[in-house]
């Protein structure tokens, strides 16, 4: 599903910015909408996934954090200003141990939104998601100045177990996987 979603995106992204290739006219292609409203669903994205894969205390040296501290972290996330008429966006953020991140993200028409890309396969320089070494930086510099809105999400070395279920329920209904509950499983003494 991940492939397939991914794949999606791709075809999309390369109607939407190759309108001609496409047959499409430069207005059809352009046809986007804000994504303002969706900001908070992104976001609880990329904590759920921090959540699920147990990442949560990776994150004590970012933001000011010294080892050991036991804070939540704000870590800063910059969201595409505008996302395709289907739901397709990206999204720049630290997802540690990887590090910074160019993600491609689906939402879905439940309002949903699911991140394109594993984090356990390395986000290669294959095209979609991303990590930003891989990239220029005036592409970088240039997507976080002129086309992206900043925000910022929140990770908590000491989340709560609701916490964590309720992440692990979304996950489990965006991607019909969850790795914390793989890891419970498999990891169980017998």
């Amino acid at each position: 599903m991940q492939a397939r979603m991914q794949l999606h995106f791709i075809v999309v992204f390369m109607a939407v910015n190759c309108p001609i290739s496409f047959g499409q006219s430069p207005q059809q292609a352009l046809e986007t909408k804000a994504v303002d409203q969706y900001i908070p669903a992104v976001i609880q994205a990329v904590e759920d996934e921090i959540y699920d894969y147990n990442d949560e205390t990776k994150y004590f040296l970012i933001d000011d954090q010294g080892a050991g501290d036991t804070k939540p972290a704000k870590i800063s996330i910059y969201i595409s200003k505008e996302i395709s008429k289907d739901g397709d966006g990206v999204a720049i953020y630290k997802l540690m141990p990887y590090g910074e991140v160019y993600r491609l993200f689906v939402i879905q028409k439940d309002g949903l939104v699911v991140l394109l890309g594993n984090p356990q396969n390395r986000f290669h320089p294959v095209g979609g998601s991303e990590l930003t070494i891989y990239m220029t930086d005036e592409k970088i510099c240039s997507f976080i100045q002129n086309r992206a809105v900043k925000s910022y999400f929140t990770v908590d070395p000491g989340v709560s177990k609701q916490r964590l279920n309720e992440a692990i329920q979304r996950q489990l209904k965006r991607v019909r996987f969850s790795y914390r509950q793989y890891l419970a499983k498999h990891t169980q003494k017998k």
